[in-house]
Formats: C-alpha cells, sequence, structure tokens
C-alpha cells in the first residue's frame, strides 16, 4: 500500500472528500479518521472542520485520528476558531480522544501544537504521534480502557 493509513481506511466508507482532505467512519471503533492531502485556505479550512463535526454528530464519534503529516499549517484567525468554538463542539459532542500525527512541515507542526494547547484541558485526550500507526494503537488501547 503506497501510503501508511491506507491499512486502516481501506475498508472504510468515505463520509467526506474534498481536494484536500478525506474523512474516513468506523462506526464499530467510533472512530473518524481524517487524512489532509494539501494546504486549504481558511474558509475551505473551516468548512472541511464543520463536516468533521457534522459527521461526528451524524455518526456518533468518541475518536478522532488526524493524519496530518501534509498539513501546512492555517491562520492565527483559523487557530483561534478551533480554540474557540471546534474543540468545544468536539467536547460536547461527546468526543473522547484525538490522536494528532505531526506534519512534515515545521509550521504545520507549530500551528498543531498550539490548536492543541489553545484549546486548554476540556475533558479531551489529546495525543501527538510521529505516524498513524502510534496513533491508531493509542486510539485502541483508549477504546479498551472503557
Amino acid at each position: 500500500m503506497p501510503f501508511p493509513w491506507e491499512k486502516y481506511t481501506i475498508n472504510l466508507p468515505v463520509v467526506y472528500e474534498t481536494e484536500k482532505i478525506v474523512f474516513y467512519v468506523s462506526e464499530e471503533q467510533s472512530l473518524l479518521i481524517s487524512i489532509a492531502k494539501d494546504f486549504s485556505p481558511d474558509d475551505e479550512y473551516r468548512m472541511n472542520m464543520q463536516s468533521c463535526l457534522d459527521n461526528c454528530q451524524k455518526f456518533v464519534i468518541k475518536n478522532i485520528i488526524f493524519e496530518s503529516t501534509k498539513f501546512r499549517g492555517t491562520s492565527p484567525e483559523n487557530q483561534k476558531w478551533v480554540t474557540d468554538y471546534f474543540t468545544p463542539k468536539l467536547v460536547e459532542l461527546g468526543i473522547l480522544n484525538v490522536a494528532l500525527v505531526y506534519p512534515s512541515d515545521i509550521f504545520g507542526k507549530y500551528t498543531l501544537v498550539t490548536m492543541a494547547r489553545g484549546s486548554g484541558d476540556r475533558g479531551l485526550s489529546i495525543n501527538f504521534f510521529d505516524d498513524i500507526d502510534k496513533a491508531h494503537q493509542w486510539i485502541m488501547a483508549q477504546q479498551n480502557e472503557l
């Protein structure tokens, strides 16, 4: 398989896709897997993240993996939007665990860490990983603890 994440998504339905991002859902694992494919401008970024929220609600998701190796950052306005709107909505929807796979781009990595720190302790367990295998292992371990 050409992409490391394909072994986790090969049999999963695509619930949202643009040129920049794709979301897969495993209802059995209560898991949404987000794969960033390219940089998204501000308005498109928010639209994509709103779709993430919509799909989390629709499929009663409890766990998210953001495979972000191609994420190259976003504006300070979007960072604020994530901490002030997106993260509280995740908590409101009952999301328990978020695994973030570090971007390869240093600015993207800094942006992701800044947004996660800005989200604070809201009862959401957020962890960072170097690859999707470790992220998936952690999510599965969290589910086994429930």
